[in-house]
């Protein structure tokens, strides 16, 4: 791609700042989490076809669809919503689609050209200055290098886009959009309304609600037949666990030694420094000047012994570390610019560097630094490392001794029917593992000490009694589980479930409760009492939705078809509800409407012909999707699923 850029070197010009900046901004995130996250914004989060999702791509999409979903649902978005929406794997599926999206385009044969490449890059408006000229090769790679951006990366995510275009167009070569559908879709695009709303959930009810005795009897009785004691089991397992195995290994010395000496690249450290900084960009009401004198200032503040990181978190332009008193954390060579890494890495410990100029992209700034720490870099002693050496082999060597016990185990018992809790006492003590032994649980219920949905929940449900079943990992390392005990499924008694059908009453009571008030409301409104005067009992604010159509969302409600529905069918003044939605029922007002002019069809005509295409094609993307994710390999890391607490989709 390089070369792409020299043989165009003459007619093209300054760009790349709005992308940089975007690009600077995402960089300094990642790097920022690199000292506290547990796993690297570059390792994968997921793997499709062995395509990586990092960390870093799976932050960027969960941020972009949470300030979407807060967007559509205001303040009824909440943590609970978000969990009950599974945020976090949506976000996921979504890169997931695109891999596969760029999968089936290479599948395909597409592939971007050179010039294609070149065309796509200059065409985007951000990478563009008044004269539409590129910035040169030299000063392209200057900048990219500045902002620690990967050139390769760069022109990777380019290139994605053209691909993905190229794929949307092959399929958009296939689709036919009809007149009526043209007409049919105009029309709602034309049609809005505006109303005046309010929304009332169970919880807005002051008054308390209780069910008696007799109420919840009665409606268990009606419902008997929704509920029903699951099936469980009793389960023993031999649980042979690492952390026994590695407390009674001994590593012997000159194999530590051979270790260190075989894998050097693993003990050699690069040079690193801990500094605090204070930033003052130059801008318009600031100079050069003006910046460096203020820096000088503060230098002389902090040298009569005022904190600096004090001084850091009230004067700091760095957005993201002025909070924590300008640390940057411990950083390497090629992480930050040229500019800064020349200054700092010749300070010593303790030592006030600056004020030093740095350009930062399109904008120039001033640092005063302070050099917290350094960390001399080469090959570490051999003192230093070898415990670390030690608790390595340790735990390598017991982990696939685990494994391998927890086969033998596994195969001893095989062939044995009927096994009792007496002979798993046997093998536990003949083979040195702890046998355990659950109470009875359902499928679907948690495990002490194992968890719900796990493996060994699915494989204890498999297994016929007294049979011993192929080893499992659970957190404490392998079982081998044995079914001691089937409880059959049975009808549920009233005393079973007696909490669950007295809490289903009560909510359905408050929901009844709810949709009356709203009733109640209405009659008023219609009798002539305003809106705000009729709700104002009811506790929530009125709220105005502007205008809206058939197909998109209402301030404050999100996407409520429902509701759009009811008010596209009323005239100005005109009461509806209580429209049922999934955070409580709606009672609006209509306050405005606009109506479809098919005189204007044929200005628009063109425009939404070439709408109701990309949504055919996203319609193809779509099935296209889900038929090869059932066909690709798709693997989550572990501590993807353990951190957000999901599990993954099945047949992944």
């Amino acid at each position: 791609m390089l070369n792409v850029f020299r043989e165009n070197i003459k007619r093209l010009a300054p760009i790349l700042w709005v992308v940089i900046a975007v690009f600077v901004l995402l960089v300094f995130a990642d790097y920022q989490g690199q000292g506290t996250n547990e796993a690297s914004p570059y390792s994968a989060a997921a793997t499709v076809a062995g395509e990586p999702i990092t960390y870093n791509e799976f932050e960027q999409q969960y941020r972009s669809l949470e300030n979407r979903l807060q967007q559509m649902y205001g303040e009824a978005y909440t943590q609970e919503l978000a969990q009950q929406m599974g945020v976090p794997m949506q976000a996921m599926n979504t890169l997931i689609s695109q891999k596969i999206v760029l999968v089936e385009a290479d599948r395909m044969g597409l592939e971007p050209t050179e010039d294609e490449l070149r065309r796509a890059i200059l065409e985007v408006p951000a990478l563009q200055d008044d004269q539409g000229r590129f910035i040169g090769f030299e000063e392209y790679r200057r900048v990219l290098r500045a902002n620690r951006i990967d050139e390769a990366d760069f022109e990777r995510s380019m290139r994605e886009q053209v691909l993905l275009q190229k794929l949307n167009d092959v399929l958009a070569g296939t689709v036919w959009v009809s007149d009526a559908e043209i007409r049919r879709e105009a029309r709602e695009q034309a049609e809005s309304a505006s109303i005046r709303w309010l929304r009332l959930s169970p919880a807005d009810l002051a008054e308390p609600v209780t069910v008696g005795d007799e109420e919840v009897r009665s409606y268990f009785e009606e419902h008997r037949a929704d509920h029903q004691v699951p099936e469980r089991r009793r389960v023993a397992y031999l649980n042979v666990n690492p952390s026994v195995i590695e407390s009674a290994l001994e590593i012997p010395a000159e194999e530590v030694r051979r270790y260190y000496e075989e894998h050097p690249e693993e003990f050699t450290r690069e040079e690193q420094v801990r500094a605090e900084h204070i930033l003052l960009f130059v801008n318009a009401e600031r100079t050069a000047e003006d910046a460096r004198a203020r820096l000088e200032e503060i230098r002389r503040r902090v040298e009569a012994g005022e904190s600096f990181q004090a001084i850091a978190q009230e004067v700091s332009e760095d957005e993201a570390t002025a909070a924590r008193g300008g640390d940057l954390g411990y950083f390497g060579r090629g992480r930050m610019t040229p500019q800064f890494e020349e200054q700092v890495f010749a300070g010593q410990q303790g030592e006030l560097i600056g004020p030093f100029e740095n350009q930062l992209g399109p904008r120039t700034g001033y640092h005063l630094v302070r050099v917290v720490a350094r960390q001399e870099g080469g090959l570490q002693g051999f003192d230093e490392v070898a415990n670390r050496i030690d608790v390595r082999l340790k735990d390598e060597r017991a982990r696939l001794e685990a494994e391998a016990r927890a086969s033998r185990i596994a195969e001893a018992l095989a062939d044995q029917a009927a096994l009792a809790e007496q002979d798993l006492r046997e093998v536990a003590e003949r083979e040195g593992v702890e046998l355990q032994i659950t109470e009875p649980f359902a499928r679907d219920e948690a495990i002490p000490r194992i968890g719900r949905g796990t493996p060994f929940a699915d494989a204890a449900f498999a297994l016929e009694p007294q049979q011993a079943g192929e080893p499992v990992r659970i957190a404490s390392g392998w079982a081998v589980p044995v079914v001691l005990e089937v409880i059959p499924s049975r009808p549920a008694e009233l005393a079973d479930v007696e909490q669950e059908v007295r809490q289903t009453v009560t909510d359905k009571r408050r929901a009844e409760l709810v949709v009356e008030r709203l009733e109640q409301a209405r009659a008023a409104i219609e009798s002539g009492t305003p809106f705000g005067e009729a709700v104002a009992a009811l506790g929530p604010e009125p709220q105005e939705s502007g205008a809206f159509t058939a197909g998109g969302t209402i301030s404050g409600l999100g996407r409520a078809p429902a509701v759009a529905r009811a008010a596209l069918e009323l005239e100005v003044g005109e009461v509806g509800g209580p429209v049922s939605t999934p955070a409580g029922p709606v009672l609006f007002e209509v306050t405005a409407r606009e109506h479809f002019d098919p005189a204007t069809l044929e200005e628009t005509a063109d425009s939404i012909r070439e709408q109701l295409i990309g949504e055919k094609v996203g319609a193809l993307l779509q099935s296209l999707v889900e038929r090869r994710r059932a066909e690709l390999e798709i693997n989550f890391s572990r501590q993807f699923l353990e951190t957000f607490e999901v599990a993954p989709p099945q047949g992944s």
